[in-house]
């Protein structure tokens, strides 16, 4: 199995601080709280929403310089302003999707886009790197403790439970034993998701057409929308490689077909999906219907219900997608949606609902832990989805990580 590997500014969760003999986790209490000086008072989340800002687009909190003169402050200091969302959110406000992903940390990839800063205040490593000469308080021996700070990098680094994976409970049919009256009967009508394999097979999409090379090669200066950013396929691919955060940007584009009119021509909706009411719309006036998607590991979206009462299809072309379904009058553990289901409160990356909150998927009142129980499954259902094959979804709540490309209609 591969290890976790280690924060970089040497940061530990709290509670590791009780394996210390006291006066060494005194020592360390001390060391941060002299090293934040007027930030101390303040909890460790709250230091990075004061430097961060808060949710307006006008609140940019603290800025990249201010970041880089923190980091020069001390070690603890240093370990708050190197924080990646800080960087990665300083990087994306001023320049969008137009960067290319640099040195393995958002900070370094600001350094190299946005300006050019000296390395030692955005995390540039050799000589002379002032970071390493703490002033101001702070002394480089004592750990750093603090959850706020390690959650996040153990969301990007922590390495995937295989048992998350595993589960594998929505029903499976080949495509050559399905046809549109068999699918509106034992699917559509009774609100059923099911995965249907080889339906793409003949797509040009699934036999070369959209491997990473060809696309490369064909559309690797078109723009599409990462993040909400306008960003080149060549960029977005070398960010995948590169980059190791917890929730990483995915290529989500509904407007694919015009930026790159040649894809339109690689698939086409599968004969069972042929039924498609909006259709009548015309496509003018029809709401959004089909997206390009693509994303690296550990990239995905939050549980959601998509807009419309719509179903969907989606289809993998390279890749696995995994996804995990619960029905429409089921609230999965760890989310909390408003009254009204206008806004919804969960954990903010996958793997950290996956780490705190999957285990409980299929407790029940009677049993705490049965993943056979046929009530319980009645209102979850997981999938692993792999190419050449196409899911529906039909009203469930979902929630879904990427690692390949797929079309979705």
């Amino acid at each position: 199995p591969r290890a976790m590997r280690p924060h970089p500014e040497g940061v530990l969760p709290v509670g590791n601080a009780y394996l210390l003999p006291p006066e060494e986790a005194a020592a360390s209490a001390r060391a941060k709280r002299d090293g934040l000086g007027a930030f101390a008072p303040l909890d460790d989340a709250l230091i990075l929403r004061v430097l961060a800002g808060g949710d307006g687009d006008d609140d940019e909190g603290v800025g990249p310089d201010a970041l880089a003169c923190l980091a020069c402050c001390s070690r603890a200091a240093r370990a708050f302003a190197y924080h990646e969302d800080l960087w990665k959110a300083a990087t994306l406000r001023a320049v969008g999707g137009d960067f290319r992903f640099t040195g393995g940390a958002w900070r370094r990839t600001y350094a190299r886009c946005v300006r050019a800063m000296p390395t030692e205040g955005v995390g540039g490593g050799g000589a002379g790197r002032r970071g390493d000469a703490p002033v101001g308080g702070g002394d480089r021996s004592k750990t750093i403790f603090s959850d706020a700070l390690y959650l996040r990098h153990l969301g990007a680094h922590l390495p995937l439970d295989p048992e998350w994976l595993a589960v594998d409970s929505i029903p499976r049919v080949d495509a050559r034993d399905v046809n549109p009256a068999r699918f509106s009967r034992d699917f559509e009508s009774v609100n059923r998701p099911v995965i249907v394999s080889g339906l793409c097979a003949d797509w040009p999409a699934t036999t070369g057409a959209w491997t990473r090379d060809r696309l490369l090669a064909t559309h690797g200066d078109v723009e599409f929308t990462v993040g909400g950013y306008q960003m080149r396929l060549r960029d977005f691919y070398a960010y995948g490689d590169e980059a190791r955060d917890d929730l990483p940007l995915y290529l989500f584009d509904k407007k694919f077909c015009e930026k790159a009119p040649s894809l339109a021509a690689e698939y086409s909706p599968p004969d069972v999906f042929a039924d498609d009411l909006f259709a009548l719309l015309g496509e003018d006036d029809r709401p959004d219907h089909r997206w390009l998607i693509a994303g690296g590991e550990r990239s995905g979206s939050g549980f959601h219900k998509d807009p419309n009462a719509t179903s969907a299809w989606n289809a993998v072309v390279a890749g696995r997608k995994k996804w995990i379904l619960f029905a429409p009058d089921a609230t999965p553990p760890g989310v909390h949606p408003s009254a009204d289901g206008s806004a919804v409160v969960q954990p903010v990356t996958l793997v950290e609902w996956y780490m705190n909150f999957y285990g409980h998927v299929y407790e029940t009142d009677e049993d705490d832990g049965d993943e056979d129980d046929d009530e319980e499954k009645d209102d979850d259902e997981e999938e692993a989805d792999e190419p050449d094959t196409t899911a529906l979804r039909t009203g469930y709540n979902g929630r879904n990580g990427r690692n390949g490309r797929n079309g979705r209609n």
